[in-house]
């Protein structure tokens, strides 16, 4: 990948992403990628947080048009021209968040809405929920385990085993040693805040697949073609099968990896 970068985001580009772009696979193609300001598109084009949250594509003969709020995005056969508010730093990670899920499931990779922990031994525990269901709260309780990250992070397989890494999508990353390092799934919780700790039984099949499947991020359902579609679902289904979910109910007060410990040794 080739990139060509306005003065005014070199940076953001410096410090935010050459420290991932070795560590993805997706991002080693053959694509060209033009990082413009805003500003070149004329004064009738502007961008800002008041402007449509919903990403919205354009397919035209020639080029595909991509708008959201903080950015837009001119494909033209392998080149890819982003236009930016450096004003809103954010439009640089809304466009990694639709540009490379997409690219992630050739390599049979999942963006979740997620949080992580790890714990001493080196194992991952997912925490999944809609926005306000907890997952930055959890990753706050979960300490002194590490945070891979509360916001984003790729799934994938290998050698029949789910591992998970940390996207830095625009997301904190509260403990480097643990960036750009892959680590075994070992539990996977679907959060509900609650005025007592406990955690549920394990989600019946149907159930922990609907639950993965809505927390899949980055994947504009209704323009993907019907073999992303299924390669999503059997992703999907296999790990499902592959790792029991629960429902963890918590509080604020709750030391998460205590509580996680002592119920795993009941």
């Amino acid at each position: 990948m080739n990139w060509s970068i306005s003065p005014v985001f070199l940076t953001q580009f410096q410090n935010h992403f050459n420290c991932i772009a070795d560590s993805i696979e997706p991002l080693r193609g053959a694509v060209d990628i033009f990082w413009h300001d805003i500003c070149e598109l004329g004064s009738n084009f502007s961008l800002g947080q008041k402007q449509n949250p919903e990403l919205e594509v354009l397919k035209q003969k020639d080029r595909t048009i991509v708008y959201q709020r903080d950015f837009i995005s001119i494909e033209i056969g392998l080149e890819y021209h982003l236009y930016t508010d450096p004003n809103f730093p954010d439009g640089f990670y809304n466009f990694l968040r639709y540009f490379l899920p997409i690219r992630l499931l050739k390599t049979d990779q999942l963006v979740l809405h997620s949080s992580v922990v790890v714990d001493k031994q080196d194992c991952a525990y997912i925490f999944l929920g809609p926005s306000g269901f907890g997952k930055s709260t959890i990753s706050k309780l979960a300490r002194p385990w590490g945070v891979l990250g509360d916001d984003m992070n790729i799934l994938g397989i290998e050698g029949g085993e789910f591992f998970v890494e940390a996207s830095h999508l625009g997301q904190g990353i509260s403990d480097k040693n643990l960036f750009d390092r892959k680590f075994k799934v070992k539990e996977v919780y679907w959060l509900k805040k609650s005025n007592r700790n406990w955690i549920s039984q394990v989600f019946e099949p149907t159930r922990s697949f609907l639950s993965l499947l809505r927390s899949v991020s980055g994947i504009e359902w209704s323009n993907l073609c019907e073999s992303d579609l299924q390669k999503i679902k059997d992703n999907v289904f296999n790990f499902s099968r592959s790792i029991q979910m629960k429902e963890l109910h918590f509080t604020k007060e709750c030391s998460v990896n205590e509580f996680i410990r002592q119920s795993e040794s009941s």
